[in-house]
């Protein structure tokens, strides 16, 4: 048996809960617009790209968050996945009509490949940060005793730099050929520094990139900067 009433009733509560519904989520969607208003620079490896309307449209893990981010990128270039990207933008907040769901995604105007690994930009920044914190470091008093770790072939060329200098009295040599890995390096250089000179000074000849990029190690650059004369 068909009641006409009770079919209307029905309807009537499905078109309420609908309403309710569609304003529940226009409401989200407002709150969070204004929640992430103003432009934003994001920078995340890239997981996924796919062309589309001209533009990239990609997943990244962000950087800060360790959170995925859905992004439209312009596609001058195609971005290389596992590089970092850095994207300049704005998030935008859509509502899907076919689905009761809120949707978050980031509307670049630039993006800008950084070229490198999420791990190598956190090593070169760190040790970047460190090199600045050791080089804005002053000097309290004049060394007096100075301690050179260097090959023994390239302390002449040092002492030979200096010219005439008061300073070369106070020179002591403790030999390192600098051969070994980036913790060797690091080892010498704690060595080094229990001695308690007044200033402790690194010499390396030439060699290959991959040679004296030891010297750019986390753990080498630590242990100069925790050197305290």
């Amino acid at each position: 048996m068909v009641h006409p009433q009770g079919s209307r009733a029905s309807e009537h509560n499905n078109d309420s809960f609908g309403a309710a519904l569609r304003d529940l989520l226009e409401g989200a969607r407002a709150s969070l617009s204004a929640e992430l208003a103003g432009e934003e620079v994001i920078e995340g490896e890239l997981l996924r790209a796919t062309p589309a309307q001209a533009k990239w449209w990609m997943t990244l893990l962000d950087l800060r968050s360790g959170e995925g981010i859905e992004a439209f990128a312009p596609s001058d270039g195609e971005p290389r996945r596992g590089n970092v990207l850095r994207l300049r933008g704005q998030y935008k907040v859509k509502r899907l009509p076919s689905e009761p769901v809120v949707k978050v995604q980031f509307e670049a105007d630039e993006l800008k490949d950084l070229g490198t690994s999420p791990r190598q930009l956190i090593r070169d920044r760190r040790v970047a940060e460190l090199k600045r914190s050791f080089a804005e470091r002053p000097l309290e008093s004049l060394p007096r005793r100075i301690l050179v770790l260097a090959p023994s072939t390239t302390l002449k060329d040092f002492k030979e730099g200096l010219g005439e200098n008061e300073f070369l009295e106070f020179i002591e040599h403790r030999p390192c050929r600098f051969e070994g890995t980036a913790a060797d390096i690091a080892g010498a250089i704690d060595n080094a520094a229990r001695e308690k000179p007044d200033l402790l000074v690194i010499v390396r000849g030439g060699g290959s990139a991959i040679a004296l990029d030891r010297f750019n190690e986390i753990c080498v650059v630590e242990a100069m900067c925790s050197f305290s004369a």
